[in-house]
């Protein structure tokens, strides 16, 4: 009972420091944000063969991957009819084609003659044709010839249309879900969409500078999970993210009765509880903001704390300068929050979408090819003036190679993460006990999560 009262008060702890930081900025984030959400979820630990079993890798993809919505990819990578995206997980195999009418389609990537892959992404095609025996689909599906017809008696050509997954978009995002029988995507999200167009978040208005495919030498969940908590902050990123947004104002949030989402939320600045700022902490935080995003304001007093003033002033106008001068985007009118502070959340089972402009991020995991490795795509999506600006080209980055030379100083802090990454996976390979455990509070979005998973994959036989 005393442990629970003690935990009880340090996560109000956390909640009270958010909203300390706000009343001394004098600024308000969007709607819900400073609502949080919490449930005593009881998944204290799982066992280490989540990570590392090649049964209960198998079971991951015949019983989530097959039946679960996914990101596939960024829209507008496909935004003229006959344009193509691929989509690969286990042994899901999606090709998503832009419609004449600017709708997705998604089929199973597999010629109905001999199984040949279609497509590997494409633009302006006029059908789907595979290069193996030229067995050819209209972009709607419908089989449009069939060579040497007379040879396939069997066939009927009526019959023969492309198999479909599900398929729809959400904030500019491609999802598809290989399960006819599935749930509308509107369902899957539940009260998501309602909470980002209350927040008025909208990347749809975004283009996508940068996409990485970063290869990971662990499993999916291990390098997920990275993100899906900030204990480890203080000891990971101790003069990357925490100089300039204290741990301590770190926010995990889990809803009542919504499975496939949970939520983050960082503050940028300096934690003052209810008396006056000090001078000195605040221009530290703003000094290491601008050593680590702006080097090049490195010698300009323009943002030196004044009495009384906030590094969460400086670091705004910081902000401002740097969108202007690098995107030619004008960003005094945002709301402060959505300029610097950032959020992130989890959409089951392996997309984080980030709205605000403090981390302008997308990521998502896939396993690749067994328990032991995987891939992260992160994205960097940004905003634009007048014409929407081309997608930039993926960028495949090897296990032992940096983010930071493509994705910048925020590629500096993924490479920290990717560091721990490999000995993890090889310390649950080795593990004595067999056993995973997780905080309360701090993640409590691991709990929520694999929570989930023992829904899609059964947990009875694992080995």
């Amino acid at each position: 009972m005393a442990q629970a009262k003690t935990t009880r008060l340090s996560r109000q702890k956390h909640y009270d420091n958010l909203q300390a930081m706000f009343r001394h900025d004098g600024t308000v984030p969007p709607a819900g944000v400073l609502e949080p959400g919490f449930e005593d979820i009881d998944c204290a630990s799982v066992p280490t063969s989540r990570y590392t079993s090649q049964e209960y890798h198998e079971r991951e993809v015949a019983n989530l991957w097959r039946k679960v919505w996914q990101v596939a990819g960024w829209a507008a990578d496909i935004p003229e009819p006959g344009d193509a995206m691929t989509y690969d997980v286990g042994d899901v195999a999606a090709l998503i084609v832009r419609q004449p009418d600017l709708s997705l389609k998604a089929y199973h990537n597999s010629c109905l003659h001999r199984g040949m892959r279609i497509c590997d992404g494409a633009r302006g095609l006029k059908s789907l044709r595979c290069p193996f025996h030229g067995f050819t689909w209209g972009l709607g599906g419908q089989m449009k010839t069939l060579p040497e017809k007379w040879d396939f008696p069997q066939l009927d050509e009526a019959e023969l249309a492309l198999p479909q997954l599900q398929v729809g978009e959400w904030q500019g995002y491609v999802m598809v879900n290989p399960d006819p029988a599935a749930p509308p995507l509107a369902d899957y999200l539940g009260t998501l969409p309602a909470q980002w167009q209350d927040a008025g978040w909208d990347l749809t208005t975004r283009f996508k500078a940068v996409h990485v495919t970063k290869q990971i030498r662990a499993n999916w969940k291990v390098a997920q999970e990275a993100f899906l908590e900030f204990l480890h902050g203080n000891f990971v990123h101790t003069n990357s993210i925490v100089p300039a947004a204290p741990a301590e104002a770190m926010r995990q949030d889990v809803f009542v009765g919504e499975p496939h989402f949970a939520r983050g939320v960082g503050i940028a600045g300096v934690l003052t509880g209810e008396g006056d700022t000090v001078q000195a902490r605040e221009q530290k935080a703003v000094d290491h903001f601008i050593a680590y995003y702006a080097p090049e304001l490195a010698d300009s007093h323009a943002f030196d704390v004044a009495p009384g003033e906030t590094a969460r002033e400086k670091i705004a106008e910081i902000t401002i300068q740097k969108f202007r001068q690098d995107y030619g985007v004008d960003l005094s009118d945002l709301n402060r929050f959505d300029m610097i502070d950032y959020v992130w959340y989890n959409v089951f089972p392996n997309f984080m979408p980030w709205p605000t402009l403090g981390y302008p991020l997308g990521y998502w995991f896939r396993p690749d090819g067994g328990p032991s490795n995987c891939t992260m795509d992160v994205i960097l999506l940004l905003p634009f003036e007048g014409e929407r600006p081309p997608s930039a080209e993926r960028v495949v980055v090897g296990p032992d190679e940096p983010t930071e030379p493509i994705i910048g100083a925020i590629g500096r802090i993924l490479d920290e993460d990717m560091a721990n990454m490999e000995r993890i996976q090889k310390g649950l390979e080795a593990s004595a006990t067999g056993t995973v455990n997780f905080a309360s509070y701090n993640e409590v979005r691991l709990r929520h999560f694999h929570r989930t998973l023992a829904t899609y994959v059964d947990d009875v036989g694992e080995s």
